[in-house]
């Protein structure tokens, strides 16, 4: 720990300064922070789109998780800010606004360059059947 004008300052493992930052760099550490749970208020009935007229096995693909098919929906059909979704959403509003920046690169990308799209299903825990049922219960209000 280093003091500067009598207050503690706590050094990361990945700050230069650190004893062991050396170390950690050399093992390839990195610290991050986990994934905060998202709320999810919808359940696509279709989960492949692909440009018609080309063979699957001629596509890339390009992966829309679900937490970006959400930030889409709240933010583009809709139409709520990105604080009022974020909030619908648990997150902070920049994670929304990240969420929703990375959403809408990947489907242009895809409608641009004739890509297939995805929209996968694996980084759902299995808690989120219940929280997705409360949102839209709430919006039916």
């Amino acid at each position: 720990m280093a003091y500067a004008n009598n207050s503690a300052v706590a050094r990361s493992p990945l700050d230069a300064e650190h004893p062991r930052a050396a170390q950690h760099a050399r093992a390839g550490l990195t610290m991050v922070r986990p994934v905060k749970c998202r709320m999810i208020g919808v359940s696509p009935t279709a989960t492949y789109f692909k440009p018609r007229g080309i063979s699957m096995f001629m596509l890339e693909e390009v992966s829309l998780e679900l937490d970006e098919l959400e930030a889409l929906r709240l933010a583009d059909f809709e139409g709520l800010y990105q604080a009022d979704a974020a909030e619908r959403m648990g997150i902070s509003r920049q994670t929304f606004a990240n969420i929703v920046e990375r959403a809408r690169h990947k489907v242009a990308d895809a409608l641009i360059h004739g890509k297939a799209l995805k929209i996968s299903h694996d980084a759902v825990p299995n808690e989120f059947p219940q929280q997705k049922t409360q949102i839209s219960q709430e919006q039916n209000k």
